[in-house]
């Protein structure tokens, strides 16, 4: 296949979504074009910002929102193994999984929170990289385009055209759009429309100095859930450190997992809010009538009054400062989290903030043959379920 040719589906970004997609494609049979612009130092410019995200790959309950595009619970669990299966054959062991850690457990801890813990497979970073080689091997011939995709054009039903950087445009009957959120912009410039998801988080991240103030939490699993009221505790990283990311005009709080040489520790806490539009709207508004400047935004406090700074409560959208607190504090009483006489409050953590595009119940958009998927889905997050898209999306594709 030339440059500026056509092929059955082009693949644009080689995140672990568009490898997966790629290389499933390949492996049916597809002519495929995968179109990446690389991401520095990561193995051979693919692999998106996975060696970067913490490494962890989580099994079900996570992901669960995936249950509808296979057809339940069970099926997704079976499509979480057959993925694994393919990525075992990179030689890294952790993905060879026993039947209980593929099941996973739900179970109440008390009337006010659930406790959902999966399986999380973390890699190192020499593993990750030994990962994205095995992934690159397996497209073979597979042309790929180091470069950017300015737009898409649908031409017709069946064929869409997209504008390379420095190159010829490529042509293609299906696309599958692996971008992650950054791209979101490349759908909503080729008019596709947005679709609700999983609606919108709101919340706050906890840093500590050391490990034991999460030492239970983390006890239960390398990224153990709980849940309450809407409420949970989000992307534990013990030990981890604190990165920041700009966006809607804020720095937000990310988390990542750290060797040993680490000793800090931090966790998300995030309220899920259903009206996404709404929520986002409130918080612009309040941004303005604070004058907010965009800073990396954090204060010092103690047990367990944080959510109730002025500051927090302020800048947030109603009621959420109230509902983490409460949250908190039935952490607490379930010695689940055992907070120091001081710790660090990084806010405003916000997930899902966003647009998505894909469909319910499939990673077809409304616009027929282009398929979103990993964050630009709105399903489900993390690096599994990102495998887990890739895969199904090629299956979309083919059908």
């Amino acid at each position: 296949m030339t440059r500026g040719g056509g092929c059955d589906v082009a693949v644009v970004g080689a995140g672990i979504a568009g490898l997966l997609a790629a290389a499933r494609l390949r492996a049916h049979g597809a002519s495929v074009i995968l179109i990446n612009t690389p991401v520095p130092r990561t193995p051979s410019g693919l692999g998106g910002f996975a060696p970067f995200s913490g490494a962890k790959f989580s099994l079900f309950p996570a992901g669960r929102g995936l249950a509808p595009l296979v057809g339940g619970e069970y099926a997704l669990r079976q499509t979480y193994a057959d993925v694994l299966s393919f990525l075992a054959a990179s030689h890294v062991d952790k993905f060879q999984v026993s039947a209980e850690a593929l099941w996973g457990n739900e179970r109440s801890i008390n009337p006010l929170l659930w406790f959902r813990k999966y399986h999380s497979i973390v890699l190192t970073p020499l593993e990750m990289r030994d990962l994205i080689s095995y992934l690159r091997a397996s497209l073979g011939n597979i042309q790929i385009i180091s470069s950017e995709v300015r737009s898409i054009e649908a031409n017709s039903q069946t064929s869409f055209s997209l504008a390379i950087s420095n190159s010829p445009r490529v042509f293609a009957h299906r696309i599958v759009a692996a971008t992650g959120r950054l791209g979101a912009g490349l759908l909503a410039k080729a008019s596709v429309p947005e679709t609700e998801g999983k609606g919108v988080d709101f919340g706050v991240r906890l840093e500590f100095s050391d490990d034991q103030p999460l030492k239970e939490l983390r006890a239960e699993g390398p990224d153990a859930k709980i849940l309450g009221n809407g409420v949970r505790t989000f992307c534990l990283n013990s030990p981890g450190k604190i990165f920041h990311y700009s966006a809607l005009g804020v720095e937000i709080p990310g988390g990542i997992v750290a060797d040993g040489s680490v000793q800090s520790s931090n966790v998300g806490i995030l309220c899920r809010l259903a009206n996404k539009r709404e929520a986002l709207d409130e918080f612009k508004t309040r941004m303005q009538q604070l004058r907010h400047e965009g800073r990396r935004l954090s204060f010092v406090d103690s047990n367990p009054g944080f959510a109730h700074r002025d500051s927090l409560r302020a800048l947030l959208p109603s009621g959420v400062a109230e509902r983490v607190h409460d949250f908190t504090n039935h952490l607490i009483s379930a010695q689940l989290l055992d907070l120091p006489q001081q710790f660090l409050v990084h806010y405003p953590l916000i997930d899902w903030h966003w647009p998505v595009f894909a469909q319910p119940g499939r990673l077809e958009t409304a616009i027929k043959g282009l398929y979103a998927v990993g964050d630009l889905s709105g399903h489900a997050r993390g690096l599994l379920q990102a495998a887990t898209m890739g895969w199904l999306a090629a299956e979309e594709a083919l059908a």
